[in-house]
């Protein structure tokens, strides 16, 4: 009785907070029902909240700069100092937020990180309309915004795992990255349309008020229990432990090893490409302003559309397949020794267009995929330190790479830049090809084989998961139901 018991909570999903079984026979099937993320209330609401607060980001991303040009008069190596400050900023924070997320409550730190980007965001149209606006406050706007963002998100990925049954998580991540994709294109031009109307600084309200609503909509959210390991955090763990910890846990898995260093290598390529993407656009195929944007609206757009598709293909095709195919898109970096400065702005930016679309669509596809199985298989006491550990070394390969790319455009020019970023982004597949993902269909076969992460109360506790000590439960991770 108490094992049919244990079999029932385990295979049980959540709609509005209301347990329903799923039979048994569609289960042996394969057929088991895959009910709307939007009925699961706690999810409805992040999901809701974050995508409000991604656009806000976005508009704010844009009138920031826009006020420090128009209203304080600043230079050009000014404005270069914000987005210079808020990613030395990520890298600070992000050993910081695995930390937080692993000690407290991930709903409470994510109210905190939202109310304090509100009052941070405030501060500076109140003091533009007295006056006494100036570059310093700006910088240290930014910079905490920036730092908070970071602890947000790596709470916010370990917190939404415990919200949606662990087999549609390849599901939740799909629209997180879609509502991501959206808001890049959305929130510019909103931004621009409010500056133009209201001014930048008046502008800024907009993201003002989008972090209130993600701030409800966290409030909302049903107060679930933090999970704990069988002993307590030690209160002497520091930033360089917390890392340690992270990186042990990548240690331990060889597919999330793999897999985070084809991350690392493709998204140093991406920086690259990225540092002298613009540079290239207007200087060699001298396309104006409005024909940049299309080629980047054009990229997100296809981001959107990878978004949307992965959890079909990851579903028909395999995880494990589906991300060795992303590899195929890597080559199309080499499309811009075909694109050529001609009277037709359409035909001279058809290359480039082409070929950041196909960036674009391997990345979201690879982040949804990989954000999935780095849920799946760590245990949630671990997640924060395991999500930090990962941050932390994709924005020091984002930063090297954008400072490769200025200084390869500086000496040799911006398309032989893009070209060296293109051959770095074609080793990127490299690791994965070179493990057992070539013959497996899901990511999670190959975990089988290798060993499976277990918390005790600290990394070094993590063990080998025998045979006699299952660690998931039949619907493949954790309950579904918290």
């Amino acid at each position: 009785m108490l094992q049919r018991v244990r079999t029932m909570v385990a295979l049980t999903d959540c709609r509005w907070n209301e347990v329903v079984p799923i039979p048994a026979d569609q289960l042996r099937a394969g057929r088991a029902p895959s009910p709307s993320l939007l009925l699961t209330r706690p999810f409805g609401w992040l999901w809701t909240g974050q995508a409000i607060s991604e656009v806000g980001s976005g508009v704010s991303a844009l009138a920031m700069p826009l006020l420090a040009l128009t209203l304080l008069g600043a230079s050009a190596v000014q404005v270069a100092l914000l987005p210079t400050l808020a990613g030395a900023a990520v890298l600070v924070a992000a050993p910081i937020g695995g930390l937080l997320t692993d000690r407290l409550n991930h709903r409470q730190l994510l109210l905190a990180c939202d109310g304090a980007r509100l009052l941070l965001v405030l501060s500076v149209p109140v003091t533009a309309a007295a006056g006494a606006l100036t570059m310093v406050h700006l910088y240290l706007v930014s910079a905490a915004i920036a730092a908070l963002t970071v602890i947000f998100g790596i709470a916010h990925h370990s917190f939404f795992p415990r919200l949606v049954p662990a087999r549609q998580l390849t599901a939740a991540n799909s629209r997180m990255a879609t509502t991501e994709s959206l808001a890049r294109v959305a929130g510019p031009a909103i931004g621009g349309a409010l500056v133009a109307a209201a001014g930048a600084s008046r502008a800024l309200l907009v993201d003002v008020a989008t972090f209130g609503a993600s701030l409800l909509c966290v409030w909302r959210i049903r107060s679930t229990p933090h999970p704990t390991p069988t002993e307590p955090l030690e209160r002497s763990a520091t930033i360089a432990s917390t890392l340690w910890d992270g990186f042990t846990i990548i240690r331990r898995d060889a597919v999330l090893a793999r897999l985070v260093a084809s991350t690392i290598v493709g998204m140093g390529a991406l920086a690259m490409s990225g540092a002298v993407t613009v540079l290239f656009f207007t200087r060699d195929l001298h396309l104006s302003a409005g024909a940049v944007g299309v080629t980047f609206a054009t990229a997100e757009v296809a981001g959107v559309g990878a978004a949307l598709l992965t959890p079909v293909l990851a579903q028909h095709l395999g995880s494990a397949r589906l991300l060795l195919l992303t590899g195929a898109a890597a080559p199309a970096g080499y499309l811009v020794l075909l694109a050529e400065p001609g009277p037709s702005a359409l035909v001279t930016a058809a290359p480039a267009a082409v070929f950041m679309a196909a960036w674009a669509a391997r990345f979201v596809t690879i982040d949804v995929l990989q954000y999935t199985y780095r849920q799946r298989i760590c245990p949630p006491t671990h997640l924060g330190r395991l999500n930090a550990c990962v941050r932390t070394m994709l924005g020091l390969a984002t930063t090297l790479g954008a400072l490769a790319g200025g200084a390869c455009a500086q000496t040799m020019g911006a398309r032989a830049s893009l070209v060296l970023a293109t051959t770095l982004m074609c080793l990127a597949p490299l690791p994965l090809l070179a493990s057992p993902l070539w013959r497996r269909r899901e990511l999670l076969d190959s975990h089988s084989d290798s060993e499976s992460l277990r918390c005790n109360s600290s990394t070094s506790n993590l063990q080998p998961a025998t045979a006699a000590e299952p660690t998931t439960p039949p619907t493949g991770g954790r309950l579904p139901c918290l």
